[in-house]
């Protein structure tokens, strides 16, 4: 009875000598069901329901015009203390900025944020800030993604090495040409197929990290050179 359902129910090992069950896969059906032992070794583990994306993820917008902004780090150097990560990414396009920053402290964003003048600034243009609530990072999954992804990036390339201020300035900057050129669609493995769509594309309208075009001369050679 534990076993499938199809050999449960086929004429071969059905004991017809015996007596002969009404709706019998059905029966059976009722039977596997309700048995402990079968849900233990047929269940399987839950999925999340993913959430549908907020409004401002897919509405058509002018690129970083809606932002998400993080903190990475620290990061030490062999001429200061310790570094600070800066991420600005689009929430639209998912390309990204980063900064670099000697000091994190919440009292310069406040300054700048309570500032009259900047206010007035982001008045005139319609500009407001939208803040998560406190340890639930999921809230902000469109740039906590980066910030994990910028760091896994400088783990690979620095270990546990020590660089100098320009030379990790340089280095965030090779890391955000290169997140800046990832592929967003599907990439195809034939030569002639259409190039993936990155967010340097809808910025630049091209690749940042990519090579030359191909050109091809149809020439025939002569024997004179």
């Amino acid at each position: 009875m534990h076993g499938p359902q199809r050999l449960s129910t086929t004429e071969n090992n059905w004991p017809k000598n015996l007596n002969w069950l009404i709706k019998g896969r059905q029966t059976v059906k009722n039977i596997l069901k309700k048995c402990l032992l079968c849900k233990r070794f047929s269940s399987t583990s839950g999925v999340q329901v993913t959430a549908p994306l907020p409004a401002l993820r897919v509405e058509q917008s002018a690129q970083f015009s809606v932002v998400g902004i993080d903190f990475g780090g620290p990061l030490y150097t062999k001429d200061e203390n310790k570094h600070y990560i800066v991420l600005f990414t689009c929430a639209v396009t998912r390309a990204l900025h980063l900064e670099r920053k000697s000091e994190l402290e919440p009292k310069n964003l406040w300054k700048i944020i309570s500032d009259p003048t900047v206010k007035a600034f982001y008045a005139s243009h319609k500009i407001y800030w939208q803040f998560i609530i406190e340890r639930a990072p999921w809230w902000g999954g469109f740039y906590e993604r980066l910030i994990q992804t910028v760091t896994l990036a400088l783990r690979k390339t620095v270990g546990r090495a020590t660089l100098f201020r320009d030379e990790l300035e340089t280095l965030l900057i090779e890391i955000e040409g290169v997140l800046n050129s990832r592929p967003l669609t599907y990439i195809f493995s034939e030569f002639n197929e259409p190039e993936p769509l990155t967010p340097s594309h809808m910025i630049l309208g091209r690749r940042v990290n990519s090579l030359p075009g191909l050109i091809l001369i149809l020439t025939y050679p002569t024997g004179k050179f």
